[in-house]
């Protein structure tokens, strides 16, 4: 979404390419767009009319033309709503989190795809994270521990790689030059409603709704790229249960849907819990070939 994020989920649901986490520290960017061409039909020259010359101003006399501010039409009720949730998972310590995604894949008959995939995510403040993904083929551990990331597959390779200090910045870095979307990304950072609300169009509160039996609130918000909806579970514990991203401008508008479920705010965590220990018989390999291990 901002920062980086709507870009790598975008990219995530077009299936383009990404930059990849580099051992220096630097990305290294993929395949470049191609560039747009405009073209101008102008009048024959007979036809033009007459204008006449103007002197060439001095260009330190030329003011820039101010941008446009977007003034986002905000609904006070689904803001504050989005406010309190993300002042709450901010005043959590530590939790523990089952996350179910899925993620849409546009055939080139225009035909979508549903791809499933769950995860366990378990969050230490403010610098611990552990994501363990469960897959038909191939299972998937994410560890940061404050100095370092590893990513470990069931098939016996992992990689590891210097990481930053913060849960923040290390979301920021995996999204960015990594592709690595971990699952609920948006709302593990200190300031999740900054976060989201960065290049906000629009907001409305949509109603209530039951998720997995839990009553919720249901926001629906506008960003500059992509819609995308909220369900906030009502009361004194304002948890997401739901979430749904729409990439409105991507062809076949494919989506991406996550339910947030058996919320635990007090774990008890092991003195393993954010280590990796390789097992026997392990193969290290450089995070730069760790594309298996970062598949969403």
């Amino acid at each position: 979404m901002p920062r980086g994020r709507y870009f790598a989920l975008l990219a995530l649901l077009a299936g383009g390419s990404l930059p990849v986490w580099s051992t220096a520290g630097a990305a290294v960017p993929g395949p470049a767009a191609p560039e747009a061409t405009v073209q101008v039909a102008m009048p024959p020259a007979d036809q033009a009319p007459a204008v006449a010359p103007l002197a060439s101003p001095d260009s330190s006399q030329i003011a820039a033309e101010p941008a446009l501010a977007v003034v986002p039409l905000v609904d006070a009720k689904a803001d504050a709503i989005l406010r309190g949730m993300s002042d709450f998972l901010a005043s959590q310590a530590r939790f523990r989190v089952h996350v179910l995604r899925s993620l849409d894949l546009v055939l080139d008959n225009g035909q979508k795809i549903q791809a499933d995939s769950s995860a366990v995510v378990t969050v230490q403040r403010p610098d611990r994270l552990r994501v363990a993904r469960k897959g038909i083929n191939l299972d998937r551990l994410v560890i940061f521990d404050g100095q370092t990331l590893t990513l470990a597959g069931s098939d016996g390779l992992y990689a590891t790689a210097a990481a930053p200090a913060t849960l923040d910045a290390f979301l920021d870095r995996a999204i960015e030059r990594l592709g690595l979307v971990p699952p609920g990304a948006d709302l593990l950072y200190a300031n999740s409603y900054q976060v989201l609300t960065e290049d906000l169009v629009e907001s409305t509160y949509i109603g209530q709704a039951l998720i997995n039996g839990v009553r919720c609130d249901h926001l629906a918000f506008r960003n500059q790229s992509v819609d995308w909806q909220l369900w906030v579970e009502a009361g004194p514990r304002p948890l997401p249960c739901k979430m749904v991203v729409t990439a409105r401008e991507t062809e076949q508008a494919p989506q991406f849907i996550a339910y947030y479920r058996d919320w635990d705010l007090q774990p008890v965590f092991g003195a393993d819990e954010f280590s990796f220990t390789p097992p026997p018989g392990a193969t290290q390999i450089d995070m730069s070939n760790a594309a298996a291990l970062t598949a969403q």
